[in-house]
């Protein structure tokens, strides 16, 4: 007799391109995502809760799966691929590493989250700076997802830092600790942006839209206080 068989096999990809060598940046031993994404990011807010009304039609929210709102969505990153492009190598090297879902990194909101005060005065290697978000100590720094910013400043690449304390003041500020300090630098007077560095998962699956010279990466995170 005879016998059809028709059967599609798996081979693992290698994702780093021969004698690519990007250095990965990384904080509290996590990856740092140092690509900005595309605009008009996909952003869903989501915070479980077990709602009750007792039968009387007066909800009540009785407890939070989450202490936090959990950020999700999808990112896209326009990568130039064509030659020896830097970020098409760091795009691979980055995803070979952080394994789709199974580990955490970090991703920078790229926003004004946190704002100096008018009595913050950066200097070289301080590590303490005043902001105005008086909430942020006791809604968001308690958790891990949040316990992270990149600072950028006007003449200097971004600075990465983990946030140790929040403590108000009594003129109503917050005092921001954070290590590493800030670099060695009389730059470091020109802050531009404080954004929260964001502790996140990606997904298991990562899209490539190849066009001519560019790729387009489409990957989907949410953020995590776990690993």
């Amino acid at each position: 007799g005879k016998l059809e068989i028709q059967a599609e096999s798996f081979g693992a990809y290698t994702l780093p391109r021969p004698n690519a060598t990007p250095t990965i940046e990384t904080l509290d031993g996590y990856h740092i995502m140092t690509i900005r994404p595309l605009a008009g990011a996909e952003e869903l807010f989501t915070r479980d809760a077990e709602v009750m009304d007792f039968e009387t039609g007066v909800k009540t929210i009785l407890r939070t799966a989450n202490p936090h709102v959990i950020i999700s969505g999808q990112r896209q990153w326009l990568i130039n691929r064509y030659g020896p492009s830097a970020k098409e190598d760091y795009m691979r090297e980055f995803i070979n590493q952080v394994k789709g879902a199974q580990k955490a990194w970090l991703i920078p909101t790229w926003f004004p989250d946190l704002t100096l005060a008018p009595i913050a005065t950066p200097t070289a290697l301080n590590g303490v700076l005043q902001i105005n978000e008086v909430n942020y100590g006791t809604l968001l720094f308690p958790y891990d997802t949040w316990k992270r910013i990149m600072i950028q400043y006007d003449n200097l690449p971004p600075t990465y830092h983990t946030v140790t304390s929040a403590n108000t003041r009594e003129d109503g500020y917050v005092d921001l600790a954070f290590t590493p300090s800030l670099p060695n630098d009389p730059e470091v007077a020109n802050i531009k942006m404080i954004s929260f560095l964001l502790k996140v998962r990606g997904d298991d699956t990562i899209r490539r839209r190849h066009d001519h010279r560019d790729t387009t990466y489409s990957w989907a995170i949410t953020t995590t206080d776990a690993g």
